[in-house]
């Protein structure tokens, strides 16, 4: 059903039936369309003469036939309360951007008529013709066009080129995802509207979906997104989501049960019914869009923050995708120590990190480069990071825990040079950084032939090849897990600007080779030993097996 500027004051809808409702009686397509009122109530309404058909009173149990048209003129009635706070983000002459608060319905629709977005901005604006839609409960950026020339503009050639979400899930979202597959009906629900993804096209009518989900963060049993559309369907993050196992969270449909819906219709959603939710309203925000000005041909990018996040953590992993990273957060998992971790892409929106790294007390800095071809990329990388850390932590009480090595100050190789400049740069900052200088590290996961030369030698072993060399030198080493547990305990030490972890193990590298040839275990070395070549020789049998 249509509004328009004209019936601002008053409700005035229209619409005209479609295939899909052609042969219905009159009250099953009120009570279909809009539940909010029951089979009785639109009968009164009916006999009231509110609801014309054709300009012509009608009888409820009269059957539609296609391009009638059903008129709707409502007395004023209460509306639900909704959150009426939009913020202009850019005017011109030509166009709005907008951003939407959650819990503001676009168009009138339902029990909201003055309580929309389009309401808001009819009554300010004049015509306003929105070039993009948000559900009630989406927040975020919006634009909208002054006139009809300029949204023609819009809808006759494809100027809006990117649209990004942020979205809080269930589940722990660890690693990016292409999600491209096909939105069907999902005939499983009892709700008309509900949407299923599948990867393989479905009998029956579907369209094609695409989006890239990107992790920003996880913790305390959620996980924080980057959703970049490919296509825009109706549903199309919420219901691919859903299908993939990870429910965003305060989603009464998607979410952990779609009764939530149901309940929410008859207003019959219980205190642990709202406990589960988590979030009164779904956390999905759109928080960029980037488009050509439809008169200009200006390029326009606009950003908006979520107005939400993960819930409250003591502690912050940056690289716990990687190695060490990894075990850390099993070692904080062990601990009961509630903490977050942080995503390859939240260092490329850095209002969200700030927002994320706000709410923990201590970070846990392994994200970087090691080793690369080129010495120089590594450095910078390494100090770009350094610098986002600076400019989100400068100031603030956060104790950042820095990995380094203990050869830093006597070596001039980039790694070293990188972390030695971004101690620096800590200090002159006012971060609070305590260098974590840890000896060479192993485990099952560390990478051969990059900085672990127990990894490189276990590697070998695995695929039954020999070393170029191993030279009668003793390495200085720690297992990832004593590491881990150094790590952690230091988490209730003072701050110092410096921890120097001490290896617990000295193994001169013939020796390291001879163990990793034994497939019987003589000692806790040995377990470890094989653990970490069993590592390799699994996923040659994985690869073997593809």
């Amino acid at each position: 059903m249509k509004h328009t500027p004209s019936s601002l004051s008053r409700r005035q809808v229209r619409s005209a039936v479609d295939w899909t409702s052609c042969g219905q009686t009159l009250l099953h397509f009120l009570v279909s369309r809009f539940p909010y009122r029951n089979e009785e109530e639109w009968k009164q309404v009916i006999r009231s003469g509110e609801i014309t058909l054709n300009d012509r009173p009608a009888e409820p149990e009269t059957r539609l036939q296609m391009h009638d048209v059903i008129s709707y003129h409502p007395a004023e009635l209460p509306e639900p309360p909704a959150d009426m706070n939009w913020s202009g983000v850019y005017e011109d002459e030509h166009i709005l951007v907008i951003d939407k608060p959650g819990n503001l319905c676009v168009h009138p629709a339902g029990p909201f008529f003055k309580h929309t977005l389009w309401h808001l901005l009819c009554s300010k604006y004049g015509d306003i013709h929105f070039i993009n839609r948000l559900d009630r409960e989406t927040s975020g950026l919006m634009i909208a066009a002054k006139d009809k020339k300029t949204a023609s503009r819009f809808s006759g050639r494809e100027l809006v080129r990117r649209k990004v979400y942020t979205v809080m899930v269930h589940g722990s979202f660890a690693s990016p995802l292409h999600a491209a597959g096909f939105l069907s009906k999902d005939y499983a629900s009892s709700i008309r509207k509900k949407r299923v993804y599948t990867s393989a096209p479905p009998e029956g009518p579907c369209e094609s979906a695409e989006t890239f989900f990107e992790p920003l963060a996880c913790g305390g049993g959620f996980s924080l997104l980057r959703a970049t559309l490919g296509t825009g369907r109706m549903h199309q993050i919420r219901a691919t989501l859903s299908s993939l196992g990870y429910p965003v969270v305060g989603d009464k449909l998607y979410g952990l049960d779609e009764n939530f819906y149901l309940k929410q219709k008859t207003d019959s959603l219980t205190a642990e019914d709202r406990k589960s939710l988590v979030l009164p309203r779904q956390a999905l925000h759109a928080s960029e869009i980037v488009f050509e000005h439809p008169v200009t041909g200006e390029a326009m990018r606009f950003a908006s923050s979520a107005p939400f996040g993960l819930p409250p953590a003591s502690v912050a992993v940056t690289g716990a995708e990687g190695f060490i990273g990894s075990f850390m957060v099993r070692e904080l998992e062990a601990r009961k120590i509630p903490f977050i971790t942080v995503g390859r892409a939240l260092w490329d929106d850095e209002k969200t990190l700030e927002k994320v790294l706000s709410g923990v007390d201590k970070v846990i800095h392994f994200a970087g480069l090691s080793r690369h071809a080129d010495g120089e990329f590594l450095y910078r990388r390494n100090m770009e990071l350094a610098e986002k850390l600076v400019r989100v932590l400068a100031g603030k009480p956060q104790i950042l825990y820095f990995a380094s090595s203990p050869h830093v100050a006597d070596h001039d190789l980039p790694y070293h040079r990188s972390k030695r400049d971004a101690m620096t740069l800590f200090a002159g900052a006012g971060v609070k950084a305590e260098a974590l200088l840890m000896p060479n590290t192993f485990g099952p996961g560390s990478k051969p032939f990059y900085n672990s030369v127990v990894s490189t030698f276990a590697c070998l072993a695995a695929r039954k090849e020999k070393p170029e060399r191993a030279d009668d030198v003793t390495l200085r080493l720690i297992p990832v897990r004593d590491l881990c547990r150094e790590i952690a305990d230091l988490l209730d030490e003072p701050y110092t600007a410096e921890a120097k972890i001490a290896h617990t193990l000295e193994l001169p590298l013939p020796e390291l080779w001879e163990r990793l040839q034994r497939d019987t275990p003589t000692d806790g070395l040995d377990r470890l030993l094989l653990e970490v070549r069993s590592f390799f020789q699994d996923r040659q049998s994985s690869l073997l097996q593809q």
